[in-house]
């Protein structure tokens, strides 16, 4: 059962790359899935390494039964529902089949989106634009999010508050602009947001205002492109109320965070950027307490 971003967490799917070469693509980003070939050992050995690190927190890791990377994107849970998102790209569908044994095997209810045809105006929503925080949901209307999304969502879970924020089209989702780390702390891009256009459901939390500075960006592998911005550093993943998992070459963000009280413990995940997300993209918590 989930209804925040930080209760303490009790279950988890970690993504892998594991069975990528089955996979003719790997997002809107990137045509083929060949780049991964170069960094695949020390990104996969990342990931096993953050499994580690939350099975040594008691946490109960599950992997993915094939290639899902960005696991975030595909689903979110809500209560004791897993949601299937109606992703905004249809290479992405692929990924579900790694997914699927894993919903189906959970205690939690499991319900499936609205798949689009892509042709029409219809409902839309990555997972990983939905943002819980504990008696509403914010979500964000962007380029993988509509107002139609929305409104599904609204029907299907009445008794769920939704509000929303509008982003620019090429923000893909709402965890690099509003990362919400405790019950009233929330991380917020200082080049996205202002005082004056930060949802009002947020006026009265604890806020951390994170400028570019604070973040420091990835040695770039030669060749590839990015297909995340410099912010997918403040991505992070709350254990509980007052810790966190969060990129080991984040420093100057750990700085901050344990200045204000926060235990942050440091992961090795590599090649964020390229591979378009971060600790919470290529995570999906399924029980918290």
């Amino acid at each position: 059962y989930i209804m925040d971003e930080w209760s303490p967490l009790r279950e988890i799917i970690v993504g892998t790359l594991q069975g990528f070469k089955e996979h003719n693509h790997y997002s809107s980003y990137h045509s083929s899935n060949k780049f991964i070939n170069t960094l695949y050992d020390e990104a996969e050995e990342g990931l096993q390494t953050f499994q580690t690190l939350l099975e040594k927190e008691g946490v109960i890791v599950h992997r993915p039964r094939g290639f899902c990377y960005n696991v975030r994107d595909c689903a979110v849970v809500l209560g004791d529902t897993i949601v299937e998102g109606s992703m905004r790209y249809e290479e992405e569908y692929l990924w579900l089949e790694s997914l699927r044994p894993i919903f189906l095997e959970s205690d939690l209810n499991y319900l499936i989106g609205p798949k689009p045809t892509w042709k029409n105006d219809e409902p839309i929503f990555d997972g990983a634009n939905l943002c819980k925080l504990g008696d509403s949901v914010l979500i964000a209307i962007n380029e993988t999010a509509n107002n139609k999304g929305k409104m599904w969502l609204e029907k299907t879970f009445s008794n769920i508050n939704f509000n929303s924020i509008n982003l620019k089209e090429d923000v893909s989702h709402i965890d690099t602009t509003i990362v919400p780390i405790s019950s009233n702390t929330v991380l917020l891009n200082s080049n996205r947001l202002n005082e004056d256009t930060l949802p009002s459901i947020l006026n009265d939390w604890n806020k951390i205002w994170v400028k570019e500075e604070d973040l420091v960006d990835e040695a770039k592998m030669l060749g590839f492109k990015y297909g995340a911005s410099k912010w997918i550093g403040m991505n992070t993943l709350s254990l509980n109320d007052n810790t966190l998992f969060i990129s080991e070459g984040q420093v100057k963000l750990i700085d901050i965070l344990e200045s204000k009280n926060f235990n942050c413990i440091p992961v090795p995940l590599k090649y964020t950027r390229e591979l378009c997300g971060g600790l919470h993209c290529c995570t999906l918590d399924l029980v918290r307490d």
